[in-house]
């Protein structure tokens, strides 16, 4: 899984130009076959001027949804990525893909099963929920653990930046990575605080989850 609109110029997913060209909720290439292939009525959407335009694209808040509590936060070393803003960092897509790869290649009393087809997203978001609860927080895979390579800032904060907004997003004061996690270390909740599960339109709080200049 990777980015629809990709990083020619090797500026780094923070780049502004490359984040308001991606938009407020990016658009993810999911390769065929693919887990999110095998979940029912997800919103697929064809890749703009394709020769073949198959329905390969999805919202980043979907897989973001879905995936998001595969991903754990290390909880023996409470700073770095686990004490960044939640509200205005993003994981990348690279690291939902590595973390579901390794979740094919647990034991076969563990592991997630690759071939199985799901009704739903919420049926497949439950399956990732059973999974995790299945793995040993204390023997955690590197592919699921969140590091600061794996994340990037939609929303820098600067000094000239109303008050309010950097309160919101203070080491200090902000929704964090870990301040969400479970006792485990997972980030359960992020599915909860994704915004609405793909729309880039929902409305209060949780929209701050994604990118506020729409420009």
């Amino acid at each position: 899984m990777d980015f629809s609109v990709p990083d020619t110029a090797g500026v780094g997913p923070a780049d502004p130009a490359l984040l308001r060209s991606r938009g407020a909720d990016p658009l993810v290439e999911i390769p065929v076959p693919h887990f999110f292939h095998s979940v029912a009525g997800l919103p697929f959407q064809p890749v703009l001027g394709a020769l073949s335009p198959v329905p390969t694209l999805l919202p980043l808040s979907i897989v973001e949804a879905v995936l998001g509590p595969m991903i754990a936060v290390d909880r023996s070393a409470p700073t770095g990525v686990a004490m960044q803003a939640l509200f205005s960092t993003l994981i990348l897509p690279s690291k939902f893909e590595a973390a579901l790869s390794q979740s094919f290649l647990e034991s076969p009393a563990i592991r997630l099963d690759p071939n199985r087809q799901y009704s739903s997203l919420s049926a497949a978001a439950a399956a990732v929920q059973d999974f995790t609860r299945r793995l040993d927080p204390a023997a955690l895979h590197p592919a699921y653990v969140l590091t600061s390579a794996d994340v990037f800032v939609t929303e820098p904060v600067l000094g000239s930046s109303p008050a309010p907004f950097r309160t919101l997003f203070s080491t200090t004061t902000a929704v964090t990575f870990g301040g969400i996690a479970s006792e485990s270390g997972f980030l359960t909740h992020l599915s909860f605080l994704g915004c609405c599960s793909g729309s880039a339109a929902c409305l209060g709080f949780l929209c701050i989850r994604r990118r506020l200049r729409r420009l």
